[in-house]
């Protein structure tokens, strides 16, 4: 940035962007943004003689989709299943972080805030057709034993699905 009589109060409304979750990239005219491919609200902000682009800080989040689902648990038995109980319809192994779903693409991953932070789920399986087309859609986390899906019950929540 040049240095100028108002650079103290560029430097004052920047501050305030960056206070607020913001972060920024310093361009001149002559100077192509490298950020161009990222789908964020861009602001574009004079600072004396140069020109900052501001990028909301949560640029990442904005390429994720947030969906409101309801949440049932199943394990690995017959009942809950088909006939093979431990292979998901992805055929792989049955594991902590697996995801039942008919509205996802398989091998979509998401994330489940409100229960389990930042943990990475990965759609690998399937639910009964019935459930296909439901709004709210469903999805269904595999867990170990029958006590412990009986015990996560049904539950409205937000998942994050990842980009």
């Amino acid at each position: 940035m040049k240095n100028n009589n108002h650079s103290d109060d560029h430097i004052s409304n920047l501050s305030r962007f960056l206070a607020h979750g913001f972060f920024f990239i310093a361009i001149t005219s002559n100077l192509i943004p490298a950020l161009t491919t990222i789908s964020a609200t861009l602001q574009w902000v004079g600072i004396g003689d140069d020109i900052v682009k501001v990028i909301n800080s949560k640029t990442e989040e904005a390429k994720h989709e947030r969906v409101e689902v309801i949440a049932t648990a199943y394990s690995s038995t017959p009942d809950q299943t088909d006939s093979t109980p431990f292979i998901t319809a992805a055929n792989t192994h049955v594991r902590d972080g697996i995801v039942a779903t008919n509205f996802l693409k398989m091998y979509t991953k998401i994330q489940i805030p409100s229960l389990y932070g930042e943990k990475i789920f990965t759609v690998e399986d399937r639910m009964n057709r019935r459930y296909t087309d439901v709004i709210p859609p469903r999805i269904d986390l595999w867990m170990e034993g029958r006590y412990q899906a009986r015990k996560f019950g049904i539950k409205k929540l937000e998942i994050i699905v990842l980009k």
